[in-house]
């Protein structure tokens, strides 16, 4: 079988839900049985989306071989369970770089170097570039909107691509509805469809997003007809309560099914609603999770740990109800109302004393505590502070400190902020608590996480103080760099310089976020 491309647009406006169709889609694919591949064409200048704000953009999300990429690519992973690389994000500055780089080492022998043919063919080269032979689709999102003219060098190489692949092209529309009139609006759609048309794409799936379900279905056949298509190959998208509702709408509409057809594939899996395995999200058991944030826009800026959250609540049959708490006005008092703790990753110094001041009072109270990276850091320098009265701090706060507490990391001294972190996938090895935790997942008292940091605990100097403290449970197998702790008489307090959260399944929580849910529900009893 020859390999089936599937090209995902988005049309009217951004937020609409391409990466959660393309990861939606690749999941059906996969229980058919077809072997799916996922790529995202980034069309802003970014090298990487590893100097982003995730106000603007959302969280950054590290794959296993330490490419920093946008919040689409953890979809991928955790909802279909793909493992995504460098080659699976491909950005126009990355782009622009290897052309740029390319002309300068005069590969281009004399040619006036331009956007067509030079970048759209070098865009062409990687959409298809180290795919293994037996793979049946490949689903590319284009991020973005139609019409950015940012992204016109990406629509121009999917036209292109038509003429020597088989390719799909799946668009996705704001269809609102007005609710004096009781009517969807398709106008939107119709000037997305239109404008792509201009660039030679003509949509042969188009999916519809709007606000709610309503039994008028004569708007499929308005936009069948505008878009030239036939009815069955027009779908609606309504907003869900949860992103596990989307996969069972797109399944009950018959997505994969239209998809086989149109690539004349036959399903050799027959798929039942059972088989889907979404889980019930009804549980008579609540647990109330303090996140403890420095970023605005929770849902995109702690997207991972969020999705963690949820999966190990589901795991333990109860539904997590996750509360982010600016550190920056945080009254510990209202931190009694929980029955856990999480403080994530981050950079900068801003709210790290609200952040000190939760970690303190989660010590002290017993309450269930994660920290994560950033999170781990602050608790060592509460630990040192509170418990052992050493005046400690970090050198990314405090750049004239002597002997910091946290500290740059020797392979990262140089000036320059793109690419000089600990990124990727290490190996650490455990004992204690962690070890009890991690048993399923170790081999020869050996587990791999993901990194994204650019200090680290200085435990030469601290050492004797930390032991006052914590259980140092994780090390790197050299025993070089601290990898995590616990407090032994606590009912967790754990602090992890990984991401935990970029590890995390639907039915294979991370064993972190799964111990952290159990003692918040042992604390209810």
């Amino acid at each position: 079988m020859s390999l089936k491309i599937i090209f995902i647009t988005g049309g009217v406006m951004s937020g609409l839900g391409k990466g959660v169709t393309a990861s939606m889609t690749a999941l059906l694919l996969k229980k058919r049985g077809f072997k799916v591949r996922m790529r995202k064409l980034e069309p802003y200048l970014n090298v990487d989306a590893g100097t982003l704000s995730p106000d603007q953009h959302g969280e950054v999300f590290v794959t296993e071989d330490g490419t920093e990429t946008d919040m689409d690519i953890g979809n991928y992973e955790r909802f279909a369970g793909v493992t995504c690389t460098k080659d699976d994000y491909i950005t126009s500055g990355k782009i622009f770089s290897e052309v740029i780089q390319g002309e300068r080492r005069g590969d281009y022998l004399g040619e006036t170097v331009q956007i067509i043919p030079h970048v759209t063919n070098m865009i062409m080269e990687r959409i298809t570039s180290n795919i293994d032979e037996d793979t049946d689709f490949l689903i590319c999102e284009i991020g973005g909107t139609v019409g950015d003219i940012e992204g016109l060098s990406f629509l121009e190489s999917i036209r292109q691509k038509s003429r020597s692949c088989d390719v799909m092209y799946l668009h996705i529309g704001l269809m609102p509805f007005l609710k004096k009139s009781e009517e969807f609006k398709t106008k939107p759609i119709q000037h997305s469809v239109s404008e792509l048309q201009k660039f030679g794409i003509k949509p042969d799936i188009i999916l519809c997003r709007s606000t709610k379900y309503y039994g008028d279905l004569s708007w499929k056949k308005k936009i069948a007809m505008f878009a030239n298509l036939d009815e069955e190959m027009v779908f609606p998208a309504w907003d869900q309560e949860s992103l596990y509702d989307v996969l069972e709408q797109y399944y009950e509409d018959g997505l994969d099914a239209k998809i086989c057809k149109f690539f004349k594939q036959k399903m050799t899996k027959h798929l039942t609603k059972q088989e889907i395995g979404m889980p019930s999200f009804h549980y008579e058991k609540n647990i109330r999770v303090a996140l403890i944030t420095k970023y605005n826009k929770i849902n995109d800026s702690y997207c991972s740990v969020i999705e963690a959250v949820k999966h190990a609540a589901m795991y333990n049959r109860c539904k997590a109800d996750v509360v982010a708490i600016n550190s920056d006005c945080l009254a510990t008092e209202e931190l009694k109302e929980f029955d856990c703790i999480i403080v994530p990753g981050g950079f900068g110094g801003r709210g790290t004393e609200g952040k000190i001041n939760a970690l303190q009072f989660a010590r002290e109270n017993d309450i269930p505590c994660l920290g994560i990276c950033l999170g781990m850091q602050l608790m060592v320098i509460e630990g040192l502070r509170n418990v052992v009265n050493i005046d400690s701090n970090s050198s990314e706060f405090c750049k004239n400190i002597e002997n910091p507490a946290i500290g740059l990391i020797d392979e990262c001294m140089e000036n320059v902020k793109g690419g000089t972190m600990r990124l990727g996938q290490y190996p650490c090895k455990m004992s204690g608590k962690m070890q009890e935790m991690y048993k399923d997942r170790l081999q020869d008292g050996i587990v791999s996480e993901r990194h994204r940091h650019r200090y680290e605990v200085n435990h030469l100097h601290y050492r004797e103080a930390l032991e006052k403290v914590f259980n140092l449970s994780a090390w790197s197998p050299d025993n070089i760099l601290l990898e995590g702790f616990e407090i032994k008489d606590h009912s967790f307090y754990v602090g992890v310089q990984f991401h935990p959260e970029f590890q995390t399944y639907l039915n294979n929580p991370h064993p972190l976020f799964d111990n952290l849910i159990k003692a918040g529900l042992n604390k209810q009893n």
